[in-house]
């Protein structure tokens, strides 16, 4: 896994370079960089004096690790790899949780002990207080607030930081995500200020699809929905439905995951279980829709049933079938007519919890 003498090739970009919104501050800077192109652009352009992160959660798809290697050895600069330790006693504070600087080879990869530790030890801690445990959904990020979020925080502290001086968090997002971009005002507290050096540089999605075109080495995976945790609850039905299907992702982890938590990712959510049974009538569909088959009714009307309940053997629609091809990719989702989907990283906000 060692690419030697690898550089690369800014071009156009190149008089960005610790310049402009790439600049230091002067005060304490990081940037967290989740693996993903955009944030690694981001990476290529920042003055050296700003701190890289990579919080590891174990359950990345390995070309992201290895994309990040990569892009250690080509800037020639450190990423520090931090992973979540759980606290020293069981049932102690969550809040006393430890980290670990490691490197590729010793990272967790494709396990989920990182994650199942953070659910374990916030139970363990629950339990003594006569409390059910508490699981991640939408509304309650924790594993984001614990696995990422507090780990940076906590490697800040060992850096000699104080969290109550003046500190500046660099945040991966485009140009193209003004709405995104305008929240992180919001997320200003009287020491942490928030940035977006891209977006200021006026750098989007074609910029960041160009320098890449013109590297080496790129991230290797096909799709933006095997960014980040793999089947996280905050990609949509249809990206978990696919993805679980994919030997990489271990879609058995996920479904005992659930299990044993009821509720992790949200009550309101399709279960893993099922969208891993959904998976060869979604792919059907999909196939239909892109080589513009119009699906055949089965029978009886469906109206009002779930989404589970769609879909027969041979990929034909069962009940009443949507009255156009438009309403039909509406219905059920399509790569060519859904709405560009944000990553994960940019869905997550930074300090969802404290």
């Amino acid at each position: 896994h060692t690419h030697l003498h690898v550089k690369l090739n800014l071009s156009s970009y190149e008089h960005l370079v610790a310049t402009g919104p790439f600049t230091h501050a002067g005060v304490p800077s990081f940037a967290g960089i989740s693996g993903g192109r955009t944030s690694a652009m981001m990476a290529a352009l920042l003055d050296p004096k700003v701190i890289l992160c990579f919080e590891n959660t174990g359950r990345e798809h390995e070309a992201i690790l290895q994309f990040l290697l990569r892009l250690e050895e080509a800037l020639g600069r450190q990423i520090f790899w931090l992973e979540w330790r759980p606290p020293p006693r069981r049932g102690d504070p969550p809040k006393m949780f430890g980290f670990e600087v490691v490197t590729y080879k010793t990272a967790h990869k494709r396990s989920g002990a990182l994650f199942e530790g953070l659910l374990e030890a916030l139970a363990d801690y629950r339990a003594t207080k006569g409390l059910p445990p508490v699981v991640p959904h939408q509304g309650l990020r924790i594993c984001t607030a614990y696995l990422k979020h507090r780990v940076q925080r906590a490697f800040m502290r060992a850096c000699g930081i104080d969290l109550d001086d003046p500190q500046e968090q660099l945040v991966g997002l485009r140009a193209d995500e003004p709405d995104r971009v305008a929240r992180l005002a919001g997320m200003q507290t009287r020491a942490r200020s928030y940035r977006a050096p891209l977006s200021a540089a006026g750098i989007a999605k074609l910029d960041v699809r160009r320098l890449w075109s013109r590297q080496p080495f790129d991230l290797e995976i096909e799709h933006d929905r095997n960014g980040n945790c793999g089947a996280c609850f905050l990609k949509d039905d249809a990206d978990r439905s696919r993805v679980l299907g994919e030997e990489w992702c271990d879609a058995p982890w996920w479904i005992d995951l659930q299990h044993r938590y009821p509720g992790f990712g949200g009550n309101d959510r399709h279960s893993y279980a099922q969208l891993l049974h959904e998976r060869p009538t979604r792919l059907a569909i999909e196939a239909a829709l892109k080589a513009g088959i119009e699906p055949q009714t089965t029978g009886a009307s469906t109206r009002g049933a779930s989404s589970s309940s769609f879909g027969t053997s041979d990929g034909t629609w069962p009940g009443r079938p949507p009255r156009s091809r438009a309403r039909a990719r509406r219905r059920w989702g399509s790569a060519r007519t859904r709405a560009p989907r944000k990553t994960i990283e940019s869905r997550v906000p930074l300090d969802s919890v404290q």
